[in-house]
């Protein structure tokens, strides 16, 4: 197992002080949910599909909420590195404890996906792969492994800004994974 060292402090989504600090405050909220809300919004799925979604980094839950809410019957697997992020996910996502599951692994690790079971329609992520900068080519790759064919991977980030501005920007992508047939 190796981890790369990265430029974030991934120490503090360990500390229930921090995690806490963090979910009160949430000053950018208004803007992430609305990211969210886009993401979901081009999911290729009809509203009630029962289909599989992965949430890479899930946090405490925020985007599963979102997606439970336009699919009542989709079945989701939270993924995060910090027991107290998924801790605060499990306590949010209760009500849906028949249709959402929980694995601690970490995307600085190659085998991350070691404790994913199955393939899925649909991996999502928001807000997480800026963390791991190192490793994005590999993550998107290991992903590639987890989609069903017909499945979708939507990624909504951060990238940095460009010379002439000041401020972070969001993008947004969605891979389709079809046979090449």
């Amino acid at each position: 197992m190796t981890i790369d060292s990265e430029p974030f402090e991934v120490n503090r989504w360990h500390s229930p002080e921090y995690v806490e600090s963090w979910i009160v405050s949430q000053s950018r909220e208004t803007e992430r949910r609305f990211l969210r809300k886009k993401l979901i919004s081009l999911l290729p799925f009809e509203p009630d599909a029962s289909i599989r979604v992965l949430d890479i980094g899930a946090g405490a839950g925020g985007l599963v909420l979102e997606v439970l809410g336009v699919y009542p019957k989709a079945q989701i697997t939270c993924q995060d590195f910090s027991e107290t992020m998924l801790t605060h996910a499990r306590q949010q996502l209760l009500q849906f404890s028949d249709r959402v599951t929980f694995v601690k692994s970490d995307l600085r690790d190659s085998e991350w996906t070691k404790v994913v079971e199955g393939k899925f329609d649909a991996v999502i992520s928001s807000f997480v792969f800026h963390t791991v900068p190192n490793r994005i080519p590999e993550i998107d790759s290991e992903v590639f492994h987890l989609v069903e064919l017909g499945g979708c991977f939507l990624n909504c980030d951060l990238v940095a800004p460009a010379p002439s501005q000041d401020e972070l920007n969001w993008v947004m992508s969605l891979l389709i994974f079809e046979d090449a047939q």
